[in-house]
């Protein structure tokens, strides 16, 4: 699996989910519109915590047909809700879940946000 990549700056990540674009993507627009959901979800997590919030995503390894993007932040402040229901409606299909974070089973103030947005690529061919 590759290695998983935080960022702390959402222009940066951009970037990084655009230039690694593969080729089995299903279906155009709904390609878009995922990148368009992920785009306003981490703008808003980024202006509610610049400096201690952090955005990752990784491929699906089971069927290769989801992109699955994490953010993790001590605070999140969502203030205008008709835009985060327009940005959490491209979810569907896909599952969305916020987790308190510990080490070592002690609470650490932090919060997992992840978000599946499924049927964005072509079945994965099978590994060899």
């Amino acid at each position: 699996m590759p290695k998983q990549i935080q960022f702390k700056d959402i222009g940066k990540f951009m970037e990084r989910i655009k230039s690694i674009r593969p080729d089995n993507i299903k279906n155009e627009s709904r390609y878009e519109e995922v990148l368009d959901s992920i785009i306003h979800i981490c703008a808003t997590a980024f202006k509610s915590n610049p400096d201690r919030t952090t955005v990752s995503h990784k491929p699906d390894d089971l069927f290769g047909t989801s992109l699955c993007l994490e953010i993790i932040t001590n605070v999140v402040v969502f203030e205008d809700m008709k835009e985060l229901c327009a940005a959490l409606s491209k979810v569907h299909p896909g599952t969305f879940e916020i987790c308190a974070m510990a080490d070592d089973g002690v609470p650490n103030g932090k919060v997992s946000i992840g978000i599946v947005f499924e049927d964005v690529y072509d079945l994965a061919p099978p590994r060899k």
